[in-house]
Parts: C-alpha cells; structure tokens; sequence
C-alpha cells in the first residue's frame, strides 16, 4: 500500500508510518461501543473515513526543519476522498476523531479525547450534534455563518431583491452548458469573455480581467438585475470575495458548484475554443476547494 513507509512525526505518531497508523485506528474504531451501535450505512461510513482519514499524506509529507510534516494533508485527503464519502454529521465525525486519537502514541491523547467530548457537548447544546442545525431561515443562517448576526434563532429580515449566481468547477465541468440550460435569460458576468474581448491570455496577469469583470458585475448589481458570474472560483477565499460584493448590493447568492469525471473533464476541455493547457488544470485542482453550505444563501453540488 503506497501508506507504507510514509513517515510521520513522532511526537505526535509514536506508532510510525501512516500505515500502522491506519490500522490502529480502524482497529480502534471496531472496538468502540459506539460504532457497533451504528446501523450498517453509517458503520460502513465511518470506516471507510478511518481507512482514508490520512491519505492526504502519501502526496504531502516531506521532511522539513529536522522533522516529518505534512502540510495541508487534511485538505488533500479530502478532495481525493470526496466522492466516497457521504456527509457526515458532527456525531460520526467525533467518533471517527475518537479513534484517530486512540490509534495513534503521543504524549496528550487525554487532552485530545477531553477535547473531542466538550465539542460533542457544545454540538449537542447547539442542536447540531447528529444533524445541521434548522435556522428559521437560509437569509438567517447565511447571516449567522458570515458573521452578520450573533442570535441564530431569531429570524432576520430578508432585503434580498434578486439572486447572483456564482459558477464553480474546473474548465471542461460544463459550466457554460449549465448555464444555458437552466438560466439562458440571465445576463452572464464571464471571464473568458472579458479576457477574449481584452486580448489577455491565461496565462498573462489576471487584474484588468478581474477588474473588468468585478465592473460589469457592480452595473449589474446596482440596477438590482439577477446575473451569473461565469468564472472557475476554485478557493474559498476567492468566492468569498465575490460573495461579499454581490451581498453588499443586498443580492442573494446562489453558487453552483459543478464536477466531473476527469477523463471527461479533459476531453471536454480539449473540445472548448480556449482549451486550458493540462498542467494548468492540475494546478487549478490542487488548489480546488469545493464550496461548502454556509458559504452563500444556496450552495448547490452537481455531477454533470
């Protein structure tokens, strides 16, 4: 298995590689009390989250200042994970935690598993222990995760006077078919277009792209018009941004989030009038973060 050999710091894995380290935590996790008391779709969940927790590993763990580290390995292991795994609610995810600590030697496994009961405690205390918290509105829950209301029970009044749509997935995901099938009356906000129009290559700088289209975008917003911005928005914090502008016009904000195969996903690329070279693709889906619900009013996954 490509876990063998894949070395961890031993402050923190006395046990050794990620392998061993798997397997004490799969072992861990089937003597727990509480995964057996699972029914059978959840059990399988779980353990396949164990088998997978650490495999973010085998692709980031280098040796840097004298030790083992392996940076952003939660986030890689995630995205290679994602179409295996189902959601997981706070409950499961505990209990997986539980057994990722039990199944490894460090020095603070009881301040790790104290740690992991007080969340369980304030999960269940906030009513989101075994599923997502009910808001008495998704204006009120997008306020209360953007940080614009500290009382998440008390509804907010809704300003909202019509809805962005943010586009998200890699080139060749089908976002420009999506689009014109589902809202072909919608003035779209594309940075193809504007870096066609402007004669600015992929691979030159981005900001007069970026301004132009965060213009157009302005226009469109104070005239209160419903648009879609039509661009990939891999990372949290670029959609963020964009997030931001459309909600200070007081839109409400939709973001699509589109995936595919990634043999189709080549193929399709391949096929577009401005084919986006292979290796920046892959660069795009390094750093690809797929949007997560709290992010907008909508947050909508589609596998095309």
């Amino acid at each position: 298995m490509q876990m063998a050999g894949i070395r961890q710091n031993p402050a923190y894995h006395g046990e050794g590689d990620v392998l061993t380290h798997t397997e004490l935590v799969c072992e861990a996790l089937a003597g727990l009390e509480r995964f057996r008391q699972l029914d059978e779709r959840r059990r399988q969940a779980v353990f396949l989250a164990a088998l997978l927790h650490d495999v973010g590993k085998i692709t980031c763990t280098r040796f840097e200042d004298g030790r083992w580290t392996s940076p952003r390995h939660a986030a890689a292991g995630a995205a290679m994970a994602r179409e295996l795994l189902p959601d997981f609610s706070i409950e499961l995810l505990c209990l997986l935690v539980r057994a990722d600590i039990l199944g490894r030697i460090c020095g603070d496994q009881a301040a790790l598993l104290e740690a992991v009961e007080l969340c369980e405690l304030l999960a269940e205390e906030q009513g989101c222990l075994a599923h997502p918290r009910v808001f008495p509105s998704r204006h009120t829950a997008f306020s209360y995760f953007s940080g614009r209301l500290d009382v998440p029970d008390c509804e907010l009044y809704d300003d909202t006077w019509g809805e962005a749509v943010l586009m998200c997935g890699l080139p060749g995901t089908g976002k420009d078919t999506w689009i014109k099938e589902h809202c072909p009356e919608l003035p779209v906000v594309s940075l193809d277009a504007v870096r066609a129009e402007l004669g600015v290559s992929p691979a030159q700088p981005q900001k007069r792209v970026a301004d132009e289209a965060r213009a157009r975008a302005r226009a469109l917003l104070r005239g209160k018009q419903p648009f879609v911005w039509n661009a990939t928005s891999v990372t949290a914090d670029l959609r963020r941004g964009l997030v931001e502008l459309f909600t200070d016009y007081h839109a409400s904000v939709r973001v699509v989030y589109l995936e595919t195969e990634w043999e189709e996903e080549l193929r399709r690329n391949a096929g577009r009038a401005a084919v986006v070279p292979e290796a920046a693709v892959r660069r795009m889906l390094a750093r690809l973060r797929p949007p997560e619900p709290w992010e907008a009013h909508h947050v909508e996954w589609r596998c095309v």
